[in-house]
Parts: structure tokens; sequence; C-alpha cells
């Protein structure tokens, strides 16, 4: 009959990215392997594995535990550590008094698991000493979103795009100085693909949405609602991505790379932050460009916007690279290794 696999969807299936780039594949890509995978549904019993993300329900740790021989968290985020950055002063202190139950909270999660599987190498070394086994598996590169592709034409105003949660938009904030100078020059207008929500922190610094990070821009700039039918055809659409964050929070040091991987499976060349999962896919100047400081910000966009020839070398050369290692298929196959090592490390 195969092995029993149930994912338990992060909101619903269908309804969230990480359901989009991670438990779909699964759904859809175990079965032929010959796993009975599907979304799990608590009126059934006698799972193999139970896949759940520890971000989302986990008062269904009880039932999956009576479903289920064995359970693989999976937490695509360092939630052992907290990006204070995003708060100002009082908030910042709020975080620190709160951050000591809330490790304890995912600890006490991480070792109820069989099994984890983490984002990036950062996280697996975060979560080592409280789990019983940590992999990496990236998101995966989804077959329907590498059937779209950037086109390198030489156009004014030259597109910036920036994607992601409405949450990382304080990654922005990181390079307002580089956006003020490009806002000079005339030439460029960014992009924003996100969400439309609200995130309402009292204790928070700006921006809390979208629409009032541009009110605050000099830089032109368009936003697009992320929209599973949409967001893919409105990235490719772009000329240049951008993927700063923060690099002084743990949190987001150990940031995993699947934005900057979905960037370049679409042929965009992009300039990011120095962190290690960034720094691990992207091979400076030939398949985009890891900036250190402002100036290196500024040097590397203008060098890009005004090089046509350059961006689809890089671009063409970036999609090569991100399709070959991190494609739907191999993302399944890396999920189905592990699934194979925590049985095979449990039952020995």
């Amino acid at each position: 009959m195969g092995i029993k696999i149930g994912i338990v969807s992060f909101r619903g299936p269908g309804q969230s990215a990480t359901d989009r780039f991670r438990y779909d594949p699964l759904v859809y890509g175990l079965p032929p392997s010959g796993y009975r995978a599907n979304y799990f549904d608590s009126r059934q019993a006698g799972y193999d594995v139970i896949i759940v993300p520890l971000k989302r329900k986990p008062t269904l740790f009880p039932t999956i535990r009576q479903k289920a021989s064995f359970i693989i968290g999976d937490l695509t985020d360092d939630m052992l550590s907290y990006p204070f950055t995003w708060y100002n002063h009082f908030g910042q202190w709020m975080r620190v008094f709160e951050s000591v139950h809330q490790r304890r909270y995912y600890r006490n999660l991480l070792w109820q698991c069989d099994w984890v599987v983490a984002g990036s190498a950062g996280q697996a070394d975060s979560f080592r000493d409280d789990a019983r086994g940590v992999s990496v598996v990236p998101d995966a590169i989804l077959d329907a979103d590498s059937q779209f592709a950037a086109n390198y034409v030489n156009r004014e105003p030259c597109r910036l795009v920036w994607f992601g949660n409405v949450e990382s938009l304080h990654g922005l904030t990181s390079i307002q100085t580089v956006l003020d100078r490009l806002a000079a020059k005339d030439h460029f207008e960014l992009h924003l693909v996100t969400s439309t929500e609200t995130k309402f922190r009292i204790v928070g610094r700006w921006p809390h949405n979208v629409h009032e990070f541009m009110t605050r821009q000099q830089i032109q700039c368009q936003f697009h609602p992320w929209l599973s039918s949409t967001c893919t055809q409105n990235l490719a659409d772009g000329d240049i991505a951008l993927v700063p964050v923060e690099p002084g929070a743990h949190y987001n040091w150990r940031k995993p790379a699947g934005r900057v991987l979905l960037a370049m499976a679409l042929g965009l060349p992009v300039v990011a932050s120095a962190i290690p999962a960034y720094e691990s896919v992207i091979d400076q100047g030939r398949t985009g460009y890891i900036a250190r400081s402002p100036d290196e910000w500024v040097q590397f966009i203008e060098q890009l916007a005004h090089n046509p020839a350059q961006r689809e070398i890089m671009g063409l050369a970036a999609r090569r690279f991100a399709l070959g290692n991190y494609s739907e298929k191999n993302f399944v196959q890396q999920y189905s290794a592990v699934i194979q090592q925590v049985l095979s490390k449990i039952n020995s």
C-alpha cells in the first residue's frame, strides 16, 4: 500500500505561500514515488508520517501523535530568534521579555517532533540542540512558475522589483538611502509585489503596510497585490530584483534563500544583502550580486540598469542554476530522502 503521509496545511490547502512552495509540491509529487500523500485529515487514522508546519496549529500535536507513527516538523523561519529591529525601543524591551516564553514554546514544539526540516543551514544550526534531527530543504521552484521568464529590453524607467510578505518591508528600510540616491537619477521605479493587509504594531516602527511605505518614498513606486495567479508574471516583468534584509538581527541572518532563488529562476539579475543563505546561492558577478554597502547597492543596480546585455547573461546563468538545483522535482526528491532517513533511523 505504500507509506501514508499526511501534510498539515499552513492555513488551509492552497491558501498560503507556504502551501504553494512547500506542501502542494509534496501532495502532488510524492505519490508517483510510491507514497500515499495528501493533506492531513483529522478524521482519518493510520498515517505513517505527518508533516506539520511548526508555526501553525500547535494544539494539533496531541491529535497528530495519535494519528501517526512519526512527526516531521517543518519550520522555515528561525523562531528561536526575533527581529527586534522591527520595533521601537519600548517594543524591543517587550519582545525581550516575551522571547523567554516564546523560545521555550518553540523548543518544546521542536522536541515533540521526530525530525525537523529547516529552510536554511543557519536555521538548522539554531534548531540542532533542541531537535532530535535536522535536515535542510529550501522552497521549491514550481514548474508553473518556471514557465515565466524575464525579458531584457532596454527601457525607461528601469523596473526594480521587490516582493515578499508585507512584514518584510522593513528590509527595504535598510537601503533607504540607496533608494533615495536612485530616485535622484530619475531613471528608476520600484515595483512592490506584496500583500495588502495592514500589520498593526502599536509598538512597531513603520512601515506597517505597503501604502505607508510608498508615501515615504522619493523614488516612483507601483504596487502589485500578491496573488497566486499574477505574482510570478509581475516579478518576471521586472528588470532587476532587490532582496535586502536588515542583517543585524539573528532572525534575518538565518533567513532562507527562497526569494533570491525564485527571482533567479525567472531569469532576473538579483542584488541582495550579504547573509549566508543568499551568499550560498549567488555566484558574485556571474548569477547576481551581493551588496555589502550603500555604494555597492547603487553601483550594481546602475551597472545592470544601463547594460541589458549583462542583465541577460547574468539572468540566464541564474535561471539555469536555480532550475537545475531547486526545481519542484528536486524539492520532492530531497524531502523524500528526509522521510526515508527518518523512518530508517527510528526503525533501526
